[in-house]
C-alpha cells in the first residue's frame, strides 16, 4: 500500500511502474531480453544522433481510452477525456503556460518531445470510433500496481486494442494511494499500455488536477525512467537531469539539494518525479531524445498506425501516403499545412532508413561511391482488402516554383538538369490497414552544377507518386494539372518532400530557399513567410531574408507594406508572418535564391526545432494561387554542458566469478535494485570511467578512473592511478547481456 506524506492527499508512491517492472524481470526471461534489447537500441541511437530530440514533424500517436467504472461517478465524460488528451499535448509539446513557474536553471532545459496524441478515429474492426470504450465492472477497485486485471474482460476489465496501432490507456477505480502504472516497450501485447486511477485523470482532483499522473506514466511507455532512478548513482540515462537521492513529493521549495547537486539541486519540476501536479512542468532534451529513440526502434510501429484515420465508406483497397502527420487520407486534403513536408518520404545518407526514419539532407558523393537512400512509405486505407500499385520516385532541384510534369520528367535542362526519375518499384500486395516501406538507392547530382543557386545549390527535393493504373489519370482521384501543389493536395497518392535541415549549436546559421519561374512566360510572383515555431502572436524572434540585388530592386518598386516587411540595408526583415509580399514580375526561367535566418529578439529559447516555410504564389486573373514552397528546419542544439554526461553503458558486478578469476558484470536494467554485488562501472563518452561502490550504509562513491586502449584495441579500465601500476580490469568479452572482465596488473616500463 502506498503511504501518504504529511501534506493532505499527497500520494507517497503515485507510480507503480518500476516495482512491477522488477517483478517482470524476475519471472519472465523473455521480458528481460526484450527490455535489454530496447534499452541497448535506445542508448545506441541517442549516442549516434546528436539531434535525436528534434524530430522534423511531431509523431501523432492514436490513443484509445478504456473507461472501466463501477459507479456512475467513475464513468468519466467524453469532455473530461479530451481534457486529458489536451493536457498530454500541452505538456509533450512544451506549450504549457505554467512552464514559467520553473526555476530558470531548469526551464532553460525544457524540450518539446516531438510527440502528440489524438483519440482514435477507427477501431480494430475498422468502424468509426470516438477512441473511447466504456465497461461497467463489478470490481469496486483494482490493484493497478500488482495486477493487470483491468486489462482483460475476463477479470472485470476491458481487453486492449492492438498495441501496434494504439496507445491503450485504462482509466478505472484503483486502490487508495495508487496513481498510475505504465509499461516499458518490452511488455506483452496483452498488457502493454498505461493504467490511471480515475481520480487523477481528465485532469483529476487536486493536488493531481493537471493530468500529470498520465503524463508521467506515458513517459514510462516511451522508456523514460524516474529522475531519481538509482539515487545518487544517477541512472535515469539522461545527462541533463541532475542526480537526486530520492523522489520528491508535494511542492518542494527551490533549491532542494541532495547528492551534492547544488546549487540548483533536484529537478523536482520534471514530469518524471513524484511531486504534485503543479510543480511538474517539463521534460528535458535528453528525455525527448530517449522518447524519439523509442519511436525509432521499440515502438516504431506507431509511426505507421492508421488508428487516427477514419474508415473509408467503401471496402476496396486504397493505397496512399500522408502529406503531414495529421493527414487522414481525405481528398482533397483539408489541412491548412504545408504539403511539402511529407514524413512518408525521407532520405538517409546510408541504408538505415528502416530503423531511423528522420530525414537527412542528401549528400553528393563521387561516381562509384555509396549512394544515398530514399524511403517511401505506402499505406492501405482499406480495412481488409489488399491493394498493389507502382511507386515512381522523382527528384528536382529545389525551389518554391516547381510545377508538373516538368522539371520532374527531366525535360528542363537549363541552367542545368532540373529533375528526373530516381526509380520505379512495385508496392507488392499491401494488406488492408497495413503499410510497406520501399527503399530507393539514389546518387544526387553534383551541387557544383547548380552554382547559380548560391547557398541553395545543395538542396534537392523529392516527389513520390503511387500509380494504380497504366494510363491517365493513373488511378488519381482528381486529374492532374500543372499546379504541383494542387495535385498533391487533391490526390493522396502523391506526396512531396522539400525540406532542408540546418543543424548547429547557435541561431545565426543560415538556410536558403529559391523562388522563381519555371514556365516559358513572365509571371507575377508573390511570397509569404510561415514560421509557427516563433511564438504566434507574441513572437520571440523574427525572420530576415537576404535578397539578391535584382529582386530587392523589384520589391522596392512593388511598394511593400512596411508593416509586413521592410528593408534594413540589404536585408528584408519580416514583420508579419503569413502575409503576401509582392507581386514582382519574374522572367521565364529566372531564379532568385534567398538567405533565410532566424534572429532572436527577447526571451528566445536556447535551443529547439524551428521551422520556416517560404511559400510562393502566382497572380492569375486577379487571384493569388499557391504554387509551392520550401521549408528550412533549423535544429539548434543545446550547448554542451559540463558535469554529467550520458553513459555509454553502466554495468553492475554480479559476483559471478570462475576459476580463471573472471569478473562478470550485468548491464543496467538486468536487475534492479542490485542484489548480488555492490560494484558498478560506468563507461563515459569523454574517455573516462566511473567506478560505483553501492553500499547499503555508505551511499554511493563515484571513483574517477580512466580507460584506454592498447595496440590491439582491447579496452582497459584502470581502478586507480595507472602510473603506479595499480590493479586494472581488461574487458575480456561483452555483449548485450554481460560484460566479462579479467583482473590484471599494469606492467610499467622502467
Amino acid at each position: 500500500m502506498s503511504e501518504q506524506t504529511d501534506e493532505t492527499d499527497v500520494m507517497r508512491r503515485p507510480c507503480g511502474t518500476w516495482e512491477y517492472h522488477l517483478q517482470l524481470l524476475e519471472r519472465d526471461p523473455g521480458y528481460r531480453e526484450r527490455f535489454l534489447a530496447a534499452e541497448a537500441f535506445i542508448n545506441r541511437y541517442v549516442a549516434e544522433n546528436a539531434d535525436a530530440a528534434f524530430r522534423l514533424s511531431p509523431a501523432v500517436v492514436p490513443v484509445v481510452v478504456h473507461v472501466v467504472y463501477n459507479t456512475a461517478a467513475q464513468n468519466l465524460s467524453d469532455a473530461a477525456i479530451q481534457n486529458q488528451i489536451d493536457a498530454l499535448n500541452r505538456d509533450y509539446g512544451k506549450t504549457n503556460a505554467d512552464l514559467s513557474t520553473a526555476p530558470t536553471a531548469f526551464s532553460a532545459l525544457a524540450a518539446d518531445t516531438g510527440i502528440r496524441f489524438q483519440l482514435a478515429a477507427r477501431d480494430p474492426s475498422c468502424q468509426l470510433t470516438t477512441g473511447i470504450t466504456r465497461t461497467q465492472t463489478a470490481t469496486a477497485s483494482f490493484d493497478i500496481f500488482n495486477t493487470d486485471d483491468v486489462k482483460s474482460a475476463a477479470t472485470g476489465g476491458a481487453d486492449p486494442w492492438p498495441r501496434d496501432k494504439y496507445l491503450n490507456i485504462w482509466v478505472c477505480p484503483a486502490q487508495s494511494g495508487q496513481g498510475g502504472r505504465g509499461t516499458f516497450p518490452g511488455s506483452s501485447a496483452a498488457t502493454d499500455g498505461v493504467i490511471v486511477n480515475y481520480t487523477v485523470f481528465g485532469p483529476g482532483a487536486a493536488p493531481y488536477d493537471r493530468g500529470r499522473i498520465t503524463v508521467h506514466e506515458v513517459g514510462h511507455y516511451f522508456q523514460l525512467f524516474h529522475v531519481f532512478q538509482g539515487g545518487c548513482a544517477d541512472n535515469d540515462q539522461c545527462g541533463d537531469t541532475p542526480a537526486q537521492a530520492a523522489a520528491n513529493f508535494g511542492s518542494p521549495g527551490f533549491p532542494h539539494v541532495s547528492c551534492n547537486n547544488g546549487p540548483n539541486g533536484d529537478m523536482f519540476v520534471n514530469y518524471m518525479d513524484y511531486t504534485n501536479d503543479a510543480p511538474r512542468v517539463m521534460f528535458t532534451v535528453d528525455q525527448a531524445a530517449r522518447m524519439q529513440a523509442t519511436l525509432a526502434g521499440p515502438r516504431s510501429y506507431l509511426l505507421a498506425s492508421d488508428g487516427a484515420v477514419p474508415p473509408l465508406a467503401v471496402e476496396a483497397g486504397k493505397l496512399w501516403s500522408a502529406d503531414t502527420p495529421r493527414d487522414t487520407a481525405a481528398e482533397p486534403d483539408p489541412l491548412a499545412e504545408p504539403m511539402w513536408q511529407s514524413e512518408d518520404i525521407w532520405v538517409r545518407n546510408q541504408n538505415d532508413g528502416f530503423t531511423n526514419q528522420d530525414h537527412q539532407n542528401p549528400v553528393h558523393r563521387p561516381a562509384g561511391s555509396q549512394p544515398n537512400y530514399v524511403y517511401v512509405r505506402v499505406r492501405n486505407a482499406a480495412c481488409g482488402t489488399p491493394a498493389s500499385g507502382t511507386v515512381k520516385l522523382y527528384w528536382a532541384k529545389a525551389s518554391s516554383a516547381l510545377a508538373w510534369p516538368a522539371p520532374w520528367d527531366g525535360t528542363v535542362t537549363t541552367p542545368a538538369l532540373m529533375g528526373g526519375l530516381i526509380g520505379t518499384q512495385p508496392t507488392g500486395a499491401v494488406p488492408g490497414r497495413g503499410s510497406t516501406v520501399l527503399e530507393f538507392p539514389w546518387s544526387p547530382p553534383d551541387p557544383a552544377d547548380y552554382s547559380m543557386f548560391g547557398g541553395d545549390q545543395n538542396h534537392f527535393c523529392l516527389l513520390s507518386r503511387i500509380e494504380t493504373a497504366a494510363a491517365a489519370p493513373y488511378g488519381m482521384t482528381f486529374p492532374e494539372t500543372s499546379n504541383l501543389y494542387g495535385n498533391v493536395q487533391n490526390n493522396n497518392k502523391i506526396v512531396w518532400k522539400n525540406v532542408e535541415v540546418a543543424t548547429s549549436g547557435h541561431f545565426d546559421l543560415p538556410g536558403f530557399v529559391t523562388v522563381g519561374n519555371l514556365t516559358d512566360t513572365e509571371r507575377e510572383v508573390l511570397f509569404a513567410v510561415h514560421a509557427p515555431s516563433l511564438g504566434g502572436e507574441r513572437p520571440w524572434g523574427h525572420v530576415e531574408l537576404e535578397v539578391p540585388d535584382e529582386l530587392a530592386t523589384k520589391l522596392r518598386h512593388a511598394h511593400l507594406d512596411p508593416t509586413v516587411a521592410s528593408f534594413e540595408e540589404d536585408t528584408l526583415r519580416i514583420h508579419k508572418l503569413d502575409k503576401l509580399i509582392g507581386p514582382v514580375k519574374v522572367d521565364a526561367g529566372q531564379y532568385y535564391t534567398l538567405g533565410v535566418q532566424v534572429v532572436a529578439d527577447t526571451n528566445a529559447p536556447p535551443f529547439g526545432l524551428f521551422l520556416i516555410d517560404v511559400q510562393q504564389y502566382e497572380r492569375r486573373d486577379r487571384h493569388d494561387v499557391l504554387v509551392g514552397g520550401q521549408r528550412v528546419a533549423f535544429k539548434v542544439l543545446p550547448p554542451k554542458r559540463g558535469g554529467k554526461k550520458p553513459p555509454l553503458g553502466r554495468w553492475w558486478h554480479s559476483h559471478e566469478e570462475d576459476q580463471a578469476d573472471m569478473q562478470v558484470f550485468r548491464p543496467e536494467g538486468y536487475e534492479f535494485p542490485v542484489s548480488h554485488g555492490r560494484w558498478g562501472l560506468e563507461l563515459r563518452e569523454d574517455h573516462t570511467a566511473v567506478v560505483l561502490d553501492i553500499g547499503a550504509a555508505d551511499g554511493v562513491d563515484r571513483v574517477d578512473g580512466s580507460w584506454w586502449t592498447d595496440h590491439d584495441d582491447r579496452i582497459h579500465i584502470g581502478m586507480g592511478d595507472p602510473e603506479r601500476g595499480d590493479l586494472a580490469l581488461r574487458i575480456h568479452s561483452a555483449d548485450d547481456e554481460s560484460l566479462t572482465l579479467r583482473r590484471t596488473r599494469i606492467a610499467l616500463e622502467e
